[in-house]
């Protein structure tokens, strides 16, 4: 990988060694029958692991680009002078951590001036990491990303949401009569980072933060993907609807999107 931007040489695998010893944090608590949980005002779990990955997240990246913001899921934004901001999402997943289900992650991203430009996510339970550099492709492992080619998205799947209102639900209809098989895994990160690799076709969400896709979009669009908000501008911090996909079935699925709530 390839970074511009005077940023440190060493940037990809010193973030690879943080990642992953924050993953090690996250499955010290993994597993044991009493997770330590508490809610946010707005209703959503928070683990210790989560606050712990977080804080060493935190103190870790910020020494690694020193100039950097900081905004994190837990912790907010920690601001300062400067074009850059490490986007973290310290345990993505978190209801799947709590009950036990190995299939939650780290999510990391750099952004320039709002647009993300390095992207790391990182699943403890099975060691898997995925990246990206703008302009650099996109990595699983490190095999070079491409999202299902359109001749070979057959009944296409897509990520859906968990969170649905009557607007929703006639998106969903409209979906449904494309004969797109659905699914709700519970871990947005990892569901672009499937999209990256054709695992899975197309994602949508209308209830999601920064945190949750920066990293992702990165890997999308450097797989050759599409993702945008519910307007079909480039995804920036703000949005409140993601929408994104192979080019073809993005347009589809956009098109649709635009049809229930016109």
């Amino acid at each position: 990988m390839c970074l511009s931007h005077n940023l440190p040489a060493n940037l990809v695998p010193d973030t690879y060694q943080i990642i992953t010893r924050a993953g090690e944090i996250l499955l010290s608590s993994f597993g044991k029958i009493s997770v330590a949980v508490s809610y946010k005002d707005n209703g959503s779990p928070v683990t210790e692991a989560d606050k712990a990955s977080e804080q060493y997240l935190k103190k870790e990246l910020s020494r690694l680009v020193p100039h950097a913001s900081f905004l994190g899921e837990e912790t907010g934004l920690t601001a300062h002078e400067g074009d850059y901001c490490w986007v973290v999402d310290p345990l993505d997943g978190t209801a799947n951590f709590i009950h036990g289900i190995p299939y939650f992650c780290i999510s990391v991203a750099l952004t320039h001036h709002g647009c993300p430009i390095f992207a790391m996510i990182y699943q403890p339970t099975t060691e898997d990491l995925f990246s990206a550099v703008r302009g650099g492709g996109a990595f699983f492992n490190g095999r070079q990303l491409q999202v299902t080619p359109v001749s070979e998205a057959v009944s296409p799947m897509l990520g859906m949401p968990y969170s649905r209102n009557r607007e929703q639900e006639k998106f969903l209809e409209g979906v449904g009569k494309l004969g797109y098989s659905q699914r709700y895994f519970g871990c947005a990160a990892l569901e672009l980072g499937y999209l990256a690799c054709g695992y899975i076709d197309g994602f949508v969400s209308f209830k999601l933060k920064w945190w949750d896709v920066a990293a992702g979009s990165l890997l999308v669009t450097e797989a050759g993907g599409v993702i945008t908000d519910g307007e079909g501008k480039p995804l920036m911090e703000g949005f409140e609807t993601v929408i994104a996909g192979t080019p073809q079935v993005h347009d589809q699925v956009y098109s649709i999107y635009c049809e229930s709530n016109g």
